[in-house]
């Protein structure tokens, strides 16, 4: 019987689930994020510790239900939005995936505040006021703090295209988070 593998990549658990082609839960596994909070407001997950805790929730759901995760015929995940790894020329990470809730670019909330502050950002984009705890400030932060990870960056991957890039080795980024 076909089965659907599905990942939620949340910021208490990260979850994977086997569901049959009726939808009918085959199996399922989560285990804690593996957060780091390195300095306060600091909301961080390292690369390889992400890979790993994927590994070990896929290996228990296998585990669990080895004829139905043999039967995977599709992938699908839900992730956290604004959270987001710089990558070198040969896709290595810079920085840890840094987290949605980090509140380390707090100094740039006026400087995000003033970007949706122009014409039609609201009606462009959907977004009503950026804050510091939306990617762009993040990203001016490490660009201030971390002038040597800004400079050899060569990609960013929210999590959902670093999530895709391990599991395929393809640079893609879903449509949603396109717009």
């Amino acid at each position: 019987m076909a089965a659907i593998l599905t990942l939620d990549l949340g910021t208490t658990f990260f979850k994977a689930a086997l569901f049959g082609h009726d939808g009918r839960l085959l199996a399922l596994e989560r285990q804690s994020t593996p957060i780091a909070h390195p300095r306060p407001g600091e909301w961080e997950i390292a690369a390889e510790q992400f890979r790993a805790t994927l590994r070990d929730i896929l290996a228990a759901l296998r585990t669990k239900a080895p004829d139905d995760y043999a039967a995977v015929q599709a992938v699908s995940f839900a992730t956290q939005s604004n959270s987001f790894v710089l990558l070198d020329a040969a896709d290595q990470p810079l920085t840890p995936i840094i987290l949605w809730p980090d509140k380390r670019a707090k100094e740039f909330d006026n400087a995000a505040a003033a970007v949706s502050a122009t014409e039609d950002f609201r009606e462009v984009t959907g977004v009503p006021r950026l804050t510091y705890e939306f990617m762009a400030a993040k990203l001016l932060w490490l660009r201030h703090h971390q002038p040597e990870a800004w400079a050899h960056a060569r990609r960013l991957c929210l999590i959902s295209d670093y999530l895709t890039l391990w599991l395929t080795g393809l640079s893609a980024a879903g449509k949603s988070t396109l717009a």
